[in-house]
């Protein structure tokens, strides 16, 4: 699997880590099929059962989340294929929160560059089975890295 950390192409594999549940969400823009394409291939896949995932559209068509809600997540992956301002504030929200953030996107998408001002991490994918691999591998490296601090509060602490 193939991923930008901190600037950096990288190939890892980390192993999975039983026990530690995560309450993930996966925010994303409207404007791609997240039903077929995010939805239903998370919630078919048994790895996920062992984690909280929440995918904001699940059950109505508007999100309902308040400000406070993001400060109860443990991370946050966004899919970042297509452009989104509600995407963007809750990553601003997420990033304030020092929560640590993830981006995905399709290969061959062009993402924001303003992303970078709320994270080094970005994964590629090609297909639904990467994606899902890839979300893994982000779960699975925050299960081992739970009581570091967040990348978020390493940055602040080198920018103060």
């Amino acid at each position: 699997m193939l991923f930008w950390n901190g600037g950096k192409k990288e190939t890892q594999k980390i192993p999975s880590l039983k026990g530690v549940k995560m309450r993930v969400y996966i925010g994303h823009s409207k404007k791609i099929d997240y039903i077929k394409e995010l939805y239903e291939p998370l919630r078919k896949d048994i790895f996920f059962n062992n984690h909280e995932l929440i995918l904001p559209h699940e059950k109505d068509e508007i999100s309902s989340n308040s400000r406070e809600f993001y400060k109860t997540i443990d991370v946050f992956i966004a899919e970042c294929s297509d452009t989104a301002t509600g995407l963007g504030i809750e990553l601003g929200w997420a990033f304030d929160d020092n929560k640590n953030i993830y981006c995905i996107y399709k290969k061959g998408k062009e993402i924001s560059g303003s992303l970078k001002s709320v994270t080094n991490n970005f994964y590629e994918y090609n297909d639904l089975n990467e994606m899902l691999s890839v979300v893994k591998s982000i779960i699975d490296k925050e299960q081992l890295n739970q009581k570091e601090p967040t990348p978020n509060e390493k940055r602040r602490k080198n920018n103060d």
